[in-house]
């Protein structure tokens, strides 16, 4: 009865409450302003992540993508999507493939492979694909398994699902694969557009992934952008020394002159408008009312959730908050105040 009670009220809690116009616009705001948070608390301390990455994305192609709940439709706003992940969050220890399910069938559209360029390219060409018939996610999962398998025990063996319809069409027992793909080690996460299907919770349950239905656009991209970080690696996982290192060519060429310096400088406002620096703490004030712009994005701070930093008292949207925790680990205004060194 306990056990009852406890579902109920986890049930009433995740309500979508209308506001007096009648809109859900203020709670879904409020969810994905939560999720954000929540990414930034739940960040991995002290572990241990799977660094080398083999990632397959499958994609749905059976006609309930050309439904227009996400503009212009589901696939096209999907492609669109899985774009951005691989233009903003490629390094050169990530693979990634991408499968293609529909007409009870699965085909890759790209091999797995360290080159952004090939995917951007083959999801490019995707957008006027046919969606037809249904999808199978036995024998995407299948196709999946029989590649990620082979990859070495040191490197995560992963399989992300953007899955659309409510049915799938298998030639066998899903449940018997499930068992195959743990055993394997191969975490899988699927991503609902529609609603959440009792298959796709235990295949992420027992894989060890995780299992999301999405409110809208904006809530898309945040949960692509979970998948950014590595998973944390099991303590049963092999580990090997790879030689791995950066260019410093940079850092020294720096400081040969004032123009270099500048130039370099320039860049990195225009692409990115945050500079290196230390690590801080960002703490959660109500600095509305004080700042009326984001001191990372120089964007209007149109909401109450503002951070501010407790060493350079700069203000903070939340996007640029997470960004400066999961990316930079670096407080841009605090770098203003290191003095710049001799001769540059």
């Amino acid at each position: 009865i306990l056990r009852k009670l406890k579902h109920t009220q986890r049930w009433r809690d995740s309500i979508l409450k209308e506001d007096e116009s009648g809109s859900l616009k203020a709670t879904i705001e409020d969810i994905l302003f939560k999720a954000k948070r929540k990414r930034v608390f739940e960040h991995h301390g002290q572990v241990r992540l799977g660094m080398m990455r083999h990632l397959y994305v499958v994609v749905d192609g059976s006609r309930t993508m050309e439904d227009q709940d996400l503009k212009p439709n589901r696939l096209t706003c999907t492609l669109k999507e899985i774009t951005y992940y691989i233009n903003n969050n490629f390094c050169f220890y990530f693979k990634i493939g991408i499968i293609v399910t529909k007409s009870k069938r699965a085909e890759k559209l790209t091999e797995l492979s360290g080159n952004p360029r090939k995917h951007i390219t083959s999801l490019k060409k995707a957008v006027d694909m046919t969606c037809h018939g249904e999808p199978s996610l036995y024998n995407s999962l299948s196709m999946a398994m029989q590649t990620l398998k082979h990859m070495p025990g040191h490197t995560s063996r992963e399989v992300l699902i953007i899955f659309s319809s409510l049915t799938t069409c298998d030639p066998s027992n899903i449940y018997d694969l499930i068992k195959t793909l743990k055993a394997a080690k191969i975490r899988v996460s699927v991503i609902g557009l529609s609603a959440e299907v009792r298959v796709c919770t235990v295949l992420a349950r027992e894989t060890g992934g995780t299992y999301h239905v999405i409110l809208d656009e904006s809530h898309y991209k945040e949960l692509l952008t979970h998948h950014v970080s590595p998973p944390p690696a099991s303590s049963s996982s092999e580990c090997s020394l790879i030689r791995m290192g950066k260019c410093s060519y940079i850092f020294k060429n720096i400081y040969l002159g004032s123009n270099y310096a500048i130039f370099v400088f320039a860049q990195v406002v225009l692409t990115f408008n945050f500079f290196l620096g230390k690590n801080i703490k960002i703490l959660k004030l109500f600095f509305f009312f004080f700042s009326r712009f984001c001191y990372g994005c120089q964007g209007e701070l149109k909401d109450q959730h503002v951070y501010v930093c407790a060493v350079c008292q700069n203000v903070f949207c939340v996007d640029c908050d997470v960004f400066v925790h999961d990316s930079l680990h670096c407080c841009p205004g605090c770098i203003h105040k290191i003095p710049a060194p001799s001769g540059v």
